[in-house]
This record gives C-alpha cells, sequence and structure tokens, in this order.
C-alpha cells in the first residue's frame, strides 16, 4: 500500500477509480521516448517523477521542449537516481516483481486554487481525519511561505475534502500509521483535485497539531506503532490556531548571517511554545544546482512555528 501510493502513476490509477471527481487527467512520460507529445498532454501542464522527493525535478511546463529539458535534466542527475531512485525501484522489484518505470515522469493538469493538505491517521482498518492545513505561496513562485492549521475554507468544503481524503485512502489498502493527502479546491469552479498521496506523517506539521489539538503527531505514530489507540480529542490543544512559517532564498541571493543559539533562547523566553529549524549554513547561496534540488526555484534555509488565538 506505500508503495502503491508513493509510486505517482499506480496512484493516479487508484485515484481515478475511486474518487474519478477529484482526480485530474495524468499520462506517464518516459524521458527517452519525447519525440513527440505523450498521448493525452495538453501545455501548459505540470510534470514531476513517477516517485517524488521534496518537489525535486517537480514543475510546469509550458511545451513539449521545457518538457525534454525538465526530463533529461532529472535523468541525468546521479545524486537524485541513485539515492532517491534506486531503492524505490528495488522495492518495487522485491514487492511487485517490475519496478514498473520509475524512472519515468508524470504529466499532468495543472492544477490552482487553495492548496490544502488533510492529515489524518489509520488504525485497526479505520481512517480519521485530523485537520485541513493550508498553504501559502511566495508570490509569483510555487514555493511555499507557511503552512496554517485550521485551513479557513468553509466547513462544507473542509468536510468534502475530508470525505474524498478517507474514501482514496481506504482504497489504497493503507492502514496502521499517519497520512497526508494534498489537495488544491477551487472555488471559482467549486471543484477538488487531488494533488498527491503520501503514505506517512508530515515532521513539520506535528507540533501544530499539538498546538492546536493536543496530540503531537509523533505520539499518534508511537501509540499506532505499539498497538495502542491513538488519543484524539479536536481542539483539546492550548491555541486556537498555529502556522509554520518557511523561510527561503531564491536565485541571486546567499544566506549572510544565521540566528545564534542564544538569539533562538530569547525568542523562546518571549514564545515558550516557539519552534525553530535552522537547514542552512552561513554563506550558502540559491545556485542553480542547489535550486533544483530543493523545489528549483528557491532554497528552504529555516522554519519558524508558532501557536495563536486566532
Amino acid at each position: 500500500a506505500m508503495l502503491l501510493c508513493q509510486h505517482k502513476h499506480r496512484s493516479r490509477l487508484v485515484q481515478a477509480a475511486c474518487v474519478p471527481e477529484a482526480t485530474p487527467w495524468f499520462s506517464r512520460v518516459d524521458p527517452r521516448d519525447l519525440a513527440r507529445a505523450p498521448a493525452g498532454v495538453t501545455f501548459p501542464c505540470f510534470a514531476k517523477p513517477v516517485r517524488g522527493s521534496f518537489s525535486v525535478f517537480a514543475r510546469r511546463v509550458e511545451d513539449l521542449a521545457d518538457l525534454r529539458r525538465l526530463t533529461d535534466l532529472g535523468w541525468r542527475d546521479r545524486w537524485f537516481w541513485n539515492l532517491r531512485q534506486r531503492p524505490f525501484e528495488a522495492l518495487l522489484r522485491r514487492h511487485t516483481g517490475s519496478d514498473d518505470g520509475s524512472r519515468c515522469f508524470l504529466a499532468e493538469e495543472f492544477l490552482s486554487g487553495h492548496h490544502v493538505s488533510v492529515e489524518g491517521f489509520c488504525h485497526g482498518g479505520e481512517v480519521h481525519v485530523m485537520g485541513a492545513l493550508e498553504a501559502a505561496m511566495y508570490e509569483g513562485t510555487d514555493s511555499f511561505r507557511r503552512f496554517e492549521l485550521p485551513s479557513r475554507l468553509p466547513a462544507d468544503v473542509q468536510r468534502r475534502l475530508a470525505d474524498i481524503a478517507q474514501r482514496v485512502v481506504r482504497a489504497t489498502g493503507f492502514d496502521d500509521g499517519l497520512f497526508e493527502v494534498e489537495m488544491f479546491y477551487d472555488p471559482s469552479r467549486d471543484l477538488v483535485r487531488i494533488i498527491e498521496i503520501n503514505p506517512r506523517m508530515c515532521p513539520q506539521f506535528a507540533d501544530l497539531f499539538e498546538k492546536v489539538h493536543g496530540a503531537n503527531s509523533f505520539d499518534l505514530l508511537l501509540s499506532i506503532a505499539t498497538g495502542e489507540r491513538p488519543a484524539w480529542t479536536p481542539g483539546a490543544g492550548r491555541f486556537g490556531c498555529a502556522a509554520s512559517f518557511v523561510f527561503r532564498i531564491f536565485e541571486g541571493e546567499r544566506v549572510v548571517r544565521l540566528p545564534s543559539e542564544g538569539e533562538v533562547r530569547r525568542a523562546r523566553a518571549l514564545f515558550p511554545d516557539l519552534r525553530v529549524h535552522l537547514f542552512a549554513r552561513e554563506g550558502k547561496s540559491a545556485s542553480a544546482r542547489v535550486r533544483a534540488l530543493h523545489d528549483c526555484s528557491s532554497v528552504r534555509i529555516a522554519t519558524v512555528h508558532l501557536g495563536g488565538a486566532d
């Protein structure tokens, strides 16, 4: 079930069967056979490796030449294939008897609207939705600026999102673990579209759920791993909302200075729930190579988490 979720093409086939109203059009793309556009592909579209990793080599493509450039860049990147894809291929061969085009890309409908992540857990065959987080992007980019819990979408829309997530996770056969279903909601057309299914918890959101609902995702995962029923009471946290703020640098920028441990301690004295995670080194720049291994447009250097009353 985990391999099924992580294989973008196989996952789309499951989605099309159980939640067709939320499945975008899609087509598998072999980088070695791009003399012409694959059947069913129209431009602009979104392209990504069949097995994704931190949005590496995943972006909008404008035409066939742009698609060729992206797939060729990904195909030639030794780090990406050897460290990310090759273990996935080995697992596929062991458990399914075939690597099933794991070096291919997926071209699919370009999506827009509110980017929402529905988080939940499965235990004993039951699928529980914990809540929906809404993402905000840096203007003019596909780079995440922050994630907010809860989403500000209307309650009826969030119920639809939860229903779709429960149906598609159940259809994969996934159980006894945490999951994340990323979706777009387009209010102009009142349409929901699934981006992807992640058969694991999102560590970045773990303490946001603790702030709002009183249960850290790591605690829920530990309970499931030890055979206990996860303790979950919606709204039992200290805060009405929480956010993860993502700091990035873009092309032509570099990290001049990072906050010291003392500065972080002083900030935590003012805001005890503050969480700061640094991912960069001073002097790091947003070169084309480094950007390609992040999200193709920016480099994540830090996240800051806070809770709030509203």
